[in-house]
Order: C-alpha cells, then sequence, then structure tokens
C-alpha cells in the first residue's frame, strides 16, 4: 500500500477515474484503515464505487456522475485525515470462481 497526503488525494481519484480500465480497481482507505471507498472500473467506461465506514453503500455511473459523487464521499468517510493509503489491484473479479490467477477483493 501507498501513503498519500490528504491534499492530494483528490487529484490522484481523479487520475485514477481517467485511466482505469475494466476490470481494475484502487482503494482509499483511513490511515487507521478502518474505512474505504473503492473504485472499479466495469465495462462501457462505467464505475462502481464501494463506499464503507460512515455511509455504507455503492454507486455506479459514468466519469462525471460518480466524480461529483466521489467528491463528496471523500468529505465524509475522511473528515479529519491527514494522510491516507492508497492500492491499485489489477483484474479484480467479484467473486473467487471465475479465475483462480485474478486476485479478488470481494
Amino acid at each position: 500500500m501507498k501513503r498519500i497526503d490528504f491534499k492530494t488525494l483528490l487529484k490522484e481519484i481523479d487520475r485514477y477515474l481517467k485511466y482505469l480500465h475494466a476490470d481494475e480497481s484502487v482503494i482509499f482507505k483511513t490511515y487507521k484503515r478502518d474505512r474505504y471507498i473503492l473504485i472499479r472500473a466495469t465495462v462501457n467506461n462505467t464505475f462502481e464505487v464501494i463506499e464503507h465506514g460512515f455511509n455504507n453503500q455503492t454507486y455506479q455511473g459514468s466519469y462525471a456522475e460518480v466524480k461529483k459523487l466521489l467528491h463528496a464521499s471523500v468529505q465524509v468517510e475522511f473528515p479529519r485525515s491527514n494522510m491516507a493509503w492508497m492500492q491499485y489491484y489489477k483484474n479484480t473479479v467479484k467473486n473467487k470462481s471465475n479465475e483462480g490467477r485474478q486476485k479478488s477483493l470481494f
């Protein structure tokens, strides 16, 4: 996991939203690692976002829709954070039964 400064968190989120391809994901966790926001790219340039912490919700949408919701979610999930953790995953799938060689986040 890579530790990032909170000042650059929104820039990192925007950068990953632009460059994630299908079945790639990135997770941003609080410094204590008890809350997180997971962004997973799906087909047709849509994204699935899982927010776990104060608000436990999942939403999907295009780049513009997700970007607006993510900026609001960061303020809720990371209210007093100075540092965050970030990890990138490639070839993520929802369940382990699909293929053994792919990483699973769920």
